[in-house]
């Protein structure tokens, strides 16, 4: 498989992973209508900057910037949701223990290994060229 479709796959791996986490932050927080609402907003501004990111060439700020703004707004939120419990520092932990888990550290290590595909440039995806890269 080319590195251009293992960066697809990462691609669609984070995108989902935040599509899915953000929404039901927002919708245990304020309700189904914002969880919907936060889905589609994510949904639509992923793709939109995995396409600039494509066009731009060498850099994937397109890309990262969103998703790591989506992560740390997914995490406010789960922050404020445990914190709201009004439980002791320790059981706050124990609560953001599982998202810190299953959702942040795995964003930041795929985001890492999108990275890592870009940095080694078209000579690993066999004649591709910038222009469709993600």
């Amino acid at each position: 498989m080319s590195d251009l479709w293992l960066r697809r796959l990462v691609v669609l791996t984070i995108v989902l992973l935040v599509v899915y986490h953000l929404g039901v932050q927002l919708h245990t927080a304020f309700g189904a209508a914002a969880g919907v609402l936060a889905v589609a907003l994510v949904a639509a501004v992923s793709f939109f900057s995995a396409r600039l990111a494509a066009r731009g060439g060498a850099s994937a700020a397109w890309f990262l910037v969103p998703t790591v703004l989506f992560t740390l707004a997914s995490l406010g939120v789960r922050l404020w949701l445990v914190s709201r419990a009004g439980q002791s520092w320790l059981r706050d932990l124990v609560d953001l223990l599982p998202f810190l888990v299953g959702f942040a550290v795995p964003v930041f290590l795929l985001l890492f290994v999108y990275i890592e595909l870009r940095a080694r440039g078209p000579r690993s995806d066999a004649g591709e060229t910038y222009s469709n890269r993600l």
